[in-house]
This record gives C-alpha cells, structure tokens and sequence, in this order.
C-alpha cells in the first residue's frame, strides 16, 4: 500500500493560524521511479478535530491529490491555488469523519483565485480536475473567488462542486474555462454541480459561470430543485444553447430553477486570459509555473519580493477580471492607516479610523457577498451602524482611487 504523504497534517489544535506558506509538489515525483501522484498524498491536510483555522494568503500548487483539505471548516481567505487535482476541499467524503447530517463543518472561503487543475485519473481516488469542492457541511459561505483555465483533458471535472450541504451560499464567484476540454465522451464536467443530498437553503446569485468548452455545462443540477434558490447570475456556453445545463437549454434552466433575474450573457471582460505565464511577464521574467514556484522559494524572510506573493499575483487575476485590487484581507489591516474599533462589537456600532482620507466610498457586505450598506467619501471617526442586523461576518470595502482596503467586521 503506498504510504500516505501531506506536507502539513494538522489535527486536534484549538486555533489555528495558517499565513503566508509556500505547499508544492508534496508526495510524488515526476522522475523517481515508483513515486507516482496518488489519492493518498496532499499538500495540506487538517483534521475535522481542528477548531478555528485561519488559511490566508497561502500558495498552494501542485499537490499529489488534495492541495487545501480543509476537514475542519474554517475561514480560508486570498490563498492562490495552482494545478492542483482537487484544490480546495472543506469537509469530507469520509462519513467516519464527519457524520452528515447530523455533523458539517462550517466556513468561509472567500476572494481565493484557483488557476488551472491537473487531473489523475488513474489514482487511488479518482481526480478529475476540480475548483472547489464542499462536502458535509453547513453554514458555509463562498464568495468573490475566482475560478479559471481549466486546459487539460479530463471527464467529470466541476468548477465547484456542492454535495450534503446544509445553508450553504454561493455569491459573486467567477468560473472561467473550466471544462474537460473534450469533443466527444462524457460531458459531466460543469462550472457549478449541486448534488441531490442538500438541507437548508442552498442559494446561488450574482455568479458568473462562462464555459468554452463543447463537453461541459453551466451547471449540473443532480436530483430536483427542492432546497436551492438562484437569482441574478451570469451565464455562457459555447455549445449549443439546448445543452448549457443538464436539465437542457437556458430556458429550460430558467423555468425548472425558478432563478430570478438570469441573464444569458457573453462577459466581455477586461483581460481574462491572465495566467501565471503572463503575469510573470509583467514582473519582467519569463516562464510559467515552475519557474514562479522556483523564484518563491528564493524568497525568505530577509530576502522577501512580494512579487511571488498570492496577494500580488490575485489582485494580477483580479484586475483581469475588472474586480479592484484588494490590499489586505485580515482583521489588522494595515492598522496605521485604517482600522474598525471594537471589533468584535456586539452592539453593531462600529467607529471607523482613517489616518488620511484617500477613499472615495465605503461598501459593507454580509457574509453572503450581498450589499447592506454604501457611504460615499468616508470620514475619520465616522459611525457605521449595524445595530439592526443579525450577528454575523461582514466585510468592510474602503475604495481608493490608487489602492483598496477589505476588513472582515464581527458582529458575535
């Protein structure tokens, strides 16, 4: 039996802390005889016995299988994923683990970029070439991630991937190319599959899912729509327009999923085919991702560029995809220029603190990417108030004309 690899196996710990990390190519070997990639190696690996994980700005590529499994749940921000089978994985398909429905582990993933997949197929545990997969979990929210390039060949691999799911939302994501990239065969690939085991309300809107590929759907909707409700998404296919959903053709996915406001659209974006090849080229090297990977872990903490950063190369992506450029994500940021007090604030009256007044708006979302609130030019000391709803995570956008600031607010 091959033994199991994981670079960071993590379990039992009462939070957790996970910044910054580079996790590659764990656990096979492209030139080592008998040391092929198999399901039983992944990059990260935390346990469903782990409370309270932070996974932030990470680069996690080329896994054997799994790059980020996250059995715990937890809040997993602005982490650049990178050719990966399975990429980012919270929950389990292990019932030992988590014993759904009467377990699911909850979380957050949020403003992610996935790049690509690299299928094996012929692993232990099949891996088609997956985003972001969500198994066995409630109260989960996934949001303003970016989903893109999907180019090897492959059958049944999905954007994201939601199966017993209890409260799960799905807002304001991209999903850009990914297909099977196949012209005959099985055609179960798909930017969005919901499986048939959903509890709770399972809401997707303001999503983009743009295929380009002649194998694969919008979305593929396992079993009937009970538990799910859809409203204001974006989508396009470049098959024919009878096939762009496994129930059949837009209008058909209209009327079976009651969606509101769908609209059947091909989004013209700034620069979408932004890779890792073309940013390095805008950092003046050249190559794809081996040679990112080799120049990141030139990097130390003496000799830092935060060139080959997930922030950097995620606002790159972003921006191609005309999403303004995030400076920091976590609850500190940057607190010698802005700053939001008392957080936590059970009240929901929070002051904002400004060192200078560069920004031009102020937006707060809910956890679920929806707009509660917008300030135009917002002022040192100024009063935001949340007082009238429910304790939750919201998001605070300051918006500048050179740079843009996101603070994650609790309200317990």
């Amino acid at each position: 039996m091959t033994k199991p690899t994981v670079r960071a196996k993590i379990a039992n710990p009462d939070s957790i802390l996970f910044e910054e990390n580079l996790i590659d190519h764990n656990g096979w070997s492209q030139t080592i005889p008998g040391a092929p990639a198999t399901g039983f190696s992944h990059n990260t690996y935390f346990q469903s016995n782990c409370r309270n994980l932070e996974f932030r700005n990470n680069i996690v590529s080329r896994a054997s299988a799994v790059g980020g499994g996250i059995r715990c749940g937890g809040s997993v921000y602005n982490n650049l994923f990178l050719s990966n089978p399975r990429n980012l994985f919270i929950g389990s398909f292990d019932p030992a683990q988590i014993n759904w429905p009467t377990e699911g582990v909850e979380g957050e993933l949020a403003y992610n970029v996935i790049l690509g997949a690299r299928p094996e197929l012929g692993s232990v545990f099949y891996d088609p070439g997956n985003g972001i997969t969500l198994e066995r979990v409630r109260n989960v929210s996934v949001h303003h991630n970016i989903i893109a390039h999907f180019t090897e060949v492959s059958e049944g691999n999905t954007g994201i991937g939601i199966n017993r799911a209890d409260n799960v939302s799905l807002n304001n994501n991209i999903i850009y190319n990914w297909g099977n990239n196949q012209t005959s065969g099985l055609d179960f690939a798909s930017g969005i599959t919901l499986g048939d085991n959903l509890q709770g309300v399972v809401s997707l809107s303001h999503n983009d899912v743009q295929m380009k590929n002649t194998q694969g759907y919008c979305i593929n909707k396992w079993g009937g729509f009970a538990n799910t409700s859809f409203s204001d998404s974006r989508y396009h296919n470049v098959v024919s327009a009878s096939n762009w959903f496994s129930i059949g053709s837009f209008s058909d996915w209209s009327t079976a999923s009651g969606e509101t406001n769908p609209q059947q659209i091909d989004v013209n974006y700034a620069d979408p085919e932004r890779d890792i090849s073309t940013y390095l080229t805008a950092v003046g090297q050249t190559g794809g991702l081996a040679e990112f990977i080799q120049l990141r872990k030139q990097m130390s903490q003496s000799n830092w560029n935060p060139d080959y950063t997930a922030q950097s190369v995620n606002n790159y992506i972003r921006e191609g995809f005309g999403i303004p450029a995030i400076s920091n994500l976590a609850e500190e940021v940057s607190i010698q220029e802005v700053f939001i007090y008392p957080n936590p604030n059970i009240s929901g009256m929070f002051t904002l603190n400004l060192k200078t007044n560069p920004y031009s708006s102020l937006k707060i979302f809910n956890e679920k990417g929806q707009l509660l609130l917008r300030k135009n030019n917002p002022h040192n000391g100024e009063i935001i108030d949340l007082s009238s709803h429910s304790p939750g995570i919201y998001f605070f956008l300051l918006e500048g004309k050179d740079k843009n600031f996101m603070i994650k607010a609790v309200k317990p």
